[in-house]
């Protein structure tokens, strides 16, 4: 993930202080990986990411953010390859036009992708579209087994109303469906 931020800063030319004001959205298997992540960088940029907190012991208690983080993991859980679209979802439903968003997309083994993106609308004005808002999809979750995902996974009638497209448009005429 440093290397990954470092090559982008220089390919696009961001300056290191300009992180402190971006929304950042990092892949998060867990809750501590994002915050974990902004702290490696926020140590080799000399830069206010993230900060160690101890209680008045000495007693290290986590790392906590200094920057807006988009991290769903505490409410949804390892999303696997979803935790970064669903958490940029979510940044952008919340975001006003103008914000700056820094995603790093990480992959197992794989390596790492980062992504700057900067809104053209206010996301809470998109957001009240009538279609439901990851906010709003988390406040009514329910846990179901596998069997039960096998069944829902095919209905697609029953995905599709829960589904919003903002400002984008396709690139091709065909689309696949992946199992």
């Amino acid at each position: 993930v440093l290397s990954t931020i470092k090559k982008h800063l220089e390919k696009y030319k961001i300056k290191p202080e300009e992180l402190t004001d971006k929304t950042w959205v990092i892949h998060s298997p867990n809750g501590s990986f994002p915050n974990e992540a902004l702290k490696d960088i926020s140590e080799y940029y000399k830069i206010p990411l993230a900060e160690k907190v101890f209680d008045e012991d000495g007693k290290m208690l986590g790392i906590e953010p200094r920057v807006n983080l988009s991290n769903l993991a505490s409410k949804i859980a390892n999303g696997y390859a979803a935790t970064v679209p669903t958490a940029l979802c979510s940044a952008m439903e919340l975001g006003k036009k103008g914000d700056d968003i820094l995603s790093l997309l990480y992959g197992s083994g794989a390596g790492s992708d980062a992504i700057s993106i900067k809104l053209k609308t206010d996301g809470p004005s998109v957001a009240n579209s009538g279609v439901p808002t990851v906010q709003d999809q988390i406040k009514i979750k329910q846990k179901i087994t596998v069997g039960e995902y096998f069944k829902l996974r095919d209905k697609i009638d029953n995905v599709a109303k829960n589904i919003a497209v903002l400002e984008v448009e396709a690139t091709v005429d065909e689309f696949y469906k992946v199992e």
